[in-house]
């Protein structure tokens, strides 16, 4: 699944509720155990509602965007385990 919301309609909640919908469908699912997902480092927003929702944080690619004005942007690897494992059991 991808989500993205245009700059215009961020700040209104949408991406919380998709999320929202989005979790309440995978702590249903029999047998998925993990969620993950790619963010751009400088989408701080995105990170905090990720944060805020229990995804942890797994990896850094450094420097995989180059920008315009010639600095780089860091992509963050983040995953959520639906059926809330405790972090012990996370590394089993």
């Amino acid at each position: 699944m991808g989500m993205s919301i245009q700059e215009h309609f961020t700040g209104q909640g949408i991406g919380k509720k998709l999320l929202t919908e989005f979790l309440k469908w995978a702590e249903a699912e029999e047998g998925l155990e993990k969620v993950s997902l790619e963010v751009y480092a400088s989408n701080k927003r995105a990170i905090s509602l990720y944060d805020k929702f229990g995804f942890l944080e797994d990896a850094r690619v450094e420097k995989l965007r180059k920008e315009a004005d010639g600095s780089y942007v860091d992509d963050v690897h983040m995953s959520y385990f639906p059926k809330k494992l405790t972090v012990s059991n996370r590394q089993n």
